[in-house]
């Protein structure tokens, strides 16, 4: 049996089934086998059929190696009859989403990116064929691809790259059900016996509100309930929210549209209905507003479509508006129904802010997939909610595909590869805290021998973080300067994750490069420092490790585990000869409170809010040397400095509560005497006796709350947390009276009272003293 005709057995597998089959093609003899795998895959499906094919490479720029092989790969297949090829390059692989094909071309030469193979498998449909295109297997493994590039960060670093990732990948290729695999001369797979179609059996539905147009666009049973579901939000009574969550490929954004459509056509019919869109980046929005869009023609309704940068940004018709705005943004907009969709994309706090926003929310995530962890979705968000009795949820689960079989083996093979279904540990009945061991794993060991440890500390990731994707763990098994750490059970169940990276011990030419502009790839904190604190720039040539990610297993959550971790890793790196260890996140209240908790230092707030967490991002730095130390007291000192003058501009909408965090952190003691001339001093005292209104010596308070913020912790005059975050809010904010009580929790009766009081003894301390 020739070559040629071992391979035909998958395809004749896709082609008479609702299932898919992938080919892997290795070196020269698989590019010229994929021809012909094309051209009887097309045989197979019949004359009459149409074929959509999708190709996608590294680059397309002229004399690239990627670009030749593909433009010889188009001229070869461009005549076969009913061929229908496009093709993208990797980086726009997310413009896709929505679109079904029925052949999959993955040039992999040049390329390998977790993300990219995590969108592009799910466009094919049941029936489908997917080709892989890659170097020989014996030197796959030890190429370069433009992902690892991204993880280089200083020149020699390539010869230090792990090349883990690749061999996984090839493991989990050998290992999956419904792939072949053509390395000649070897060629690996076994056939197997398809599932039999299933064909979607719809229960017959009567006395439906929206109308049956919107029902006849749905194509399992699943999405027909959901839709049923949407029409309870037509009752106006009570504040409501739909909460539908579903495994990728479940048709979850086009019943999102759907819907959509319906609400504008009941809802609109007296009065424009304005309703928002919203999702962690507007390419997730892509296929709901396609469909919304489609839906309302079905309707026979003419919809205006406006875009921005090539992007929908609204569709408009006679009953309404469908607008596209950040989740930021969106709280500030009118309106009262709101679409939420990778829901598990957002900060928990950003979606309670929503929900109490808006009269009508629907929340849709997707439970596994390369978007985003819908289970901490689950576990955060809807718990509570569903405890909320003054809403009405409404839950709604997709479960069956809608372009492949429910047990496809390539949807399983991708799940297994990529880790989207890992899970925390189960933990054992009896658990001692005090008994949990800190180690460093063996990352080759994870990936090639046990799998059960990386599945867990994966799983811990996804449901501690929001934007935890395949490419972060092929990023920690690959980048020289990543590592991990994690506390474990003696029993081998892990509690507390830490992913790591090295960064600083730059070269001055590197730092030079920085000062002037350039990125440079995996140096996050000292690039930080060399753009905002340029003469404290050498700061980079000092060793540290950023932590990337810490989580806890969520059942462990608040009892210690991740200062315990965090000590473990200070004390290693103090031995291990790092200056320091730092961090970047965005900054909420009890995330900074734990950084501060664990003696990290606030050294940079960024001067804008994530678009869709609506949060600054702040570094923090915990000094291990008495060089890092003395950097660091200067970098806080004029972080400080910068902050203190900035909040009536820059950081006007700063919470004053978090402000006042921020200026905590450091322990040694400085004390600050106010920059008073003798006027200003003798109006502050003139207020202090209630001579003098604090309007009329704004300017000499000011002046005395610089000092305060400017002392370390351990100097400062202490003032309780609620009165700090009114005076912020008032005389560094320049925010109302009223505004400064709400902000702040003080009774408005009481907040002028409260004021004098506390100024005048900070007088006596900073002043008279």
């Amino acid at each position: 049996m020739n070559d040629l005709v071992k391979l035909l057995t998958p395809i004749k597998e896709a082609v008479n089934s609702f299932e898919r089959r992938l080919i892997v093609l290795a070196g020269e003899e698989g590019e010229n086998m994929a021809i012909q795998l094309i051209k009887e895959y097309c045989f197979l499906k019949g004359k009459d059929s149409k074929i959509n094919a999708l190709y996608v490479g590294d680059n397309f720029e002229e004399n690239s190696s990627s670009f030749k092989r593909f433009i010889k790969f188009k001229n070869l297949i461009e005549k076969i009859d009913g061929l229908n090829l496009q093709s993208i390059v990797f980086k726009d692989s997310l413009n896709v989403l929505g679109l079904t094909f029925d052949l999959l071309i993955l040039d992999l030469n040049e390329n390998l990116t977790p993300n990219d193979i995590g969108v592009l498998i799910e466009v094919v449909r049941g029936g489908g064929l997917i080709l892989f295109l890659t170097p020989k297997l014996s030197n796959w493994e030890s190429c370069i691809t433009n992902f690892h590039k991204k993880l280089i960060v200083l020149p020699e670093d390539h010869t230090k790259l792990r090349h883990i990732f690749i061999k996984w990948f090839i493991k989990k290729l050998k290992e999956g059900k419904g792939i072949w695999i053509y390395d000649f001369p070897n060629i690996y797979g076994e056939a197997l016996q398809p599932s039999e179609a299933e064909k979607f059996k719809f229960e017959s539905v009567k006395d439906t509100i929206f109308p049956k147009q919107l029902y006849d666009l749905c194509v399992t049973q699943d999405q027909v309930q959901a839709l049923l579901n949407f029409e309870k939000l037509l009752d106006k009574k009570g504040k409501k929210a739909l909460v539908m969550i579903a495994n990728r490929g479940r048709g979850k954004s086009s019943i999102l549209g759907i819907s959509a459509a319906g609400l504008l056509f009941k809802l609109g019919e007296k009065k424009p209905l304005f309703l928002v869109f919203t999702a962690p980046s507007q390419s997730s929005l892509i296929t709901a507003l396609q469909f919304a869009k489609i839906s309302l023609e079905k309707l026979n309704v003419k919809v205006k479509e406006f875009k921005i940068n090539n992007e929908i940004s609204a569709l408009k018709c006679r009953y309404g508006i469908i607008q596209v705005l950040s989740p930021y943004k969106a709280l500030g907009t009118r309106g009262k129904i709101i679409f939420i969709d990778e829901a598990a994309g957002i900060p928990v706090p950003i979606l309670f802010k929503l929900l109490k926003r808006f009269k009508i929310s629907v929340f849709s995530s997707t439970i596994h997939g390369y978007e985003g962890a819908g289970r901490g979705f689950s576990l955060r968000f809807l718990k509570t909610l569903e405890k909320d009795e003054s809403i009405e949820t409404i839950k709604v689960e997709l479960k069956t595909p809608i372009r492949y079989n429910s047990n496809d083996p390539i949807e399983k093979w991708l799940y297994d590869t990529l880790l989207l279904n890992a899970e925390p540990p189960q933990l054992p009945q009896s658990i001692n805290l005090n008994e949990v061991i800190y180690e460093k794993p063996n990352l080759e060991e994870w990936f090639n021998l046990n799998e059960k440890p990386l599945r867990e500390f994966v799983g811990i990731c996804i449901l501690a973080h929001y934007r935890n994707r395949p490419n972060d763990f092929a990023m920690l098994a690959d980048a020289p300067h990543h590592q991990a750490r994690v506390l474990k059970f003696s029993s081998g169940e892990i509690v507390a994750v830490l992913h790591l990276a090295e960064e600083g011990n730059l070269p001055e030419e590197f730092i030079d490069k920085i000062a002037e502009g350039e990125d440079i790839h995996g140096a996050v904190i000292p690039s930080c420092i060399i753009k905002h604190y340029t003469p404290l720039k050498f700061f980079a040539k000092q060793k540290g490790l950023r932590v990337v990610r810490i989580a806890v297993h969520p059942e462990l959550e608040g009892k210690g585990l991740g200062s315990k971790v965090l000590k473990n890793l200070i004390e290693e790196s103090e031995a291990s000869g790092y200056d320091w260890v730092g961090a970047g996140f965005g900054a909420t209240i009890p995330l900074l409170n734990f950084w501060l908790k664990n003696e990290f230092t606030p050294i940079h707030l960024s001067p804008s809010r994530n678009i869709v967490s609506g949060e600054y991002s702040v570094v923090v730095i915990k000094p291990l040397t008495r060089r890092a130390l003395k950097l660091t007291l200067t970098l806080n000192q004029e972080f400080k400095l910068k902050l203190l003058n900035s909040l009536f501009t820059t950081y006007f909408t700063l919470d004053p509560k978090l402000a006042r965090l921020l200026f905590k952190g450091v322990k040694e003691p400085k004390l600050f005497k106010p920059k008073l001339t003798k006027v200003q001093e003798r109006r502050l005292l003139m207020y202090t006796k209630g001579i003098l209104t604090f309007e009329s010596a704004a300017d000499a308070v000011k002046a005395l709350l610089d000092a305060h913020f400017m002392s370390s912790d351990s100097s400062r005059f202490e003032v309780k947390p609620e009165v700090e975050a009114a005076l912020i809010a008032k005389c560094l904010q320049g925010k109302s009276w009223a505004l400064a009580s709400k902000l702040s929790l003080i009774n408005y009766e009481e907040i002028k009272n409260i004021f004098r009081e506390n100024i005048k003894e900070m007088v006596s301390y900073y002043v008279k003293n």
